[in-house]
């Protein structure tokens, strides 16, 4: 069985994983431990867009949504993928439109039950510790 990482586990696992950063990682509120899925999933969108690198202009937006599995507790989930940064948000009601996903998945709106896990294009003197 996998031991569930601590926040400050996952912001040191992706501390190398330059210029993005784990800006907010809250925990998934059926488990209460951040969820080891979709932070894989959130490497893969990221991976994704440093492989495009200066091809993907200002303007680019990729957002879709899944049912992330690999955990006890699968759930329906939203990504967003923007030159700024990559968003996943988990546990989330089957009628939330995109655009309340993601001003939740950017910090915007606060109040709703879900897990809220963002990289974010950060400018980082140095690695987290």
């Amino acid at each position: 069985m996998n031991k569930p990482l601590s926040s400050r586990g996952l912001r040191t696992a992706v501390a190398h994983e330059q210029p993005f950063r784990l800006t907010r990682c809250s925990d998934c509120p059926l488990s209460g431990a951040p969820c080891r899925a979709g932070l894989e999933m959130l490497f893969r969108l990221q991976k994704g867009m440093a492989a495009a690198g200066q091809a993907v202009g200002e303007g680019f937006q990729m957002s879709g949504d899944l049912v992330l599995e690999g955990c006890a507790h699968p759930c329906r989930m939203m990504y967003f993928v923007e030159k700024g940064g990559c968003y996943l948000v988990g546990h989330i009601a089957e009628d939330m439109e995109e655009a309340e996903a993601l001003a939740l998945a950017k910090g915007q709106v606060a109040g709703q039950e879900a897990m809220v896990m963002a990289l974010e294009l950060e400018q980082v003197a140095q690695p987290l510790q």
